[in-house]
């Protein structure tokens, strides 16, 4: 059996400005899940890189990221993304988007990959260890394009270096109950579905966002452990989910969080009782705790 090592140190990013996303409580989770871990927790990705510029950087280094991430833009979701060819006028939408505090309009839909390596960039740029896996959370719609339907699909996380995850992505991702669509085909009231069926489907303000994102958070860590960050049991955290049901039965299903084998990993990796929990620039730069 492969053995699995657990970093040491995790970079926790949110740039979604969603007062349901708790990203204290999923360092917390992370810091009882995994012993000896530092979890370093800060606000907006995007600040935290330009607060790293020169005065005589930032105008010339946020063109630079603006084009790439309109670059990164999805025309057609038929149609792959090929790169380049961005227009002037989405270049400057990005470059307002960039420059305001989150949270940010979701309307845009972008390859997930191409995104991935625009923040890879950016991490690169940062007065920090390179190598210390970082996971972003955004509100930005991602997706990729699979060749065998012939188009994008919406992803709640992008894995790489830094991980991505989406909260529009949770919510618009992983398909409804089909008897949602078939009722909202007939004409019925978006809010009257809603009411409906919200209690099997995660949305935009749902109290259960931060509980659910515990387990998108393990995949982007068993992926950087292990490189395998799914699991095919639909009770495990781990399970990649395409409908809303799975999710809600991986994340909020059932009394324990992983199945027996990757729960097993979890207790292989721990080397002592000790842990290491420390939380800075979560808003301002200057909050931190040990325990």
């Amino acid at each position: 059996m492969k053995k699995i090592e657990f970093p040491g140190r995790v970079r926790i990013f949110n740039c979604t400005g969603a007062s349901n996303l708790q990203v204290s409580d999923l360092a917390d989770y992370l810091c009882n899940s995994i012993n000896r871990l530092v979890v370093e927790s800060y606000g907006d990705f995007i600040s935290f890189w330009l607060k790293q510029k020169g005065e005589d950087e930032i105008e010339s280094s946020v063109s630079r990221i603006a084009h790439k991430i309109a670059e990164s833009r999805v025309a057609d979701p038929f149609r792959e993304n090929s790169g380049g060819g961005a227009s002037q006028h989405l270049v400057a939408y990005e470059q307002r988007m960039m420059t305001r505090n989150p949270p940010r309009p979701t309307g845009v839909l972008y390859d997930g990959y191409r995104l991935s390596l625009v923040y890879e960039e950016m991490l690169t740029e940062l007065v920090a260890p390179f190598e210390t896996p970082t996971i972003i959370f955004t509100d930005q719609l991602f997706g990729t394009y699979e060749k065998e339907g012939g188009r994008y699909h919406v992803r709640v996380i992008i894995l790489g270096h830094p991980c991505l995850i989406s909260t529009t992505g949770l919510v618009e991702g992983p398909a409804k109950p089909r008897e949602y669509y078939i009722q909202k085909r007939l004409g019925r009231d978006p809010m009257t579905l809603r009411d409906e069926f919200g209690d099997r489907f995660i949305d935009y303000d749902d109290p259960r966002m931060t509980e659910v994102m515990k387990g998108y958070l393990m995949q982007a860590i068993f992926y950087y452990a292990l490189g395998e960050p799914f699991c095919s049991d639909k009770g495990c955290r781990l399970y990649n989910a395409h409908w809303q049901e799975e999710v809600i039965v991986a994340q909020l299903g059932r009394g324990k969080d992983f199945c027996d084998h990757h729960q097993r990993l979890l207790d292989e990796g721990r080397s002592s009782n000790h842990r290491t929990f420390s939380i800075s620039d979560s808003k301002d730069g200057n909050e931190s705790r040990t325990a």
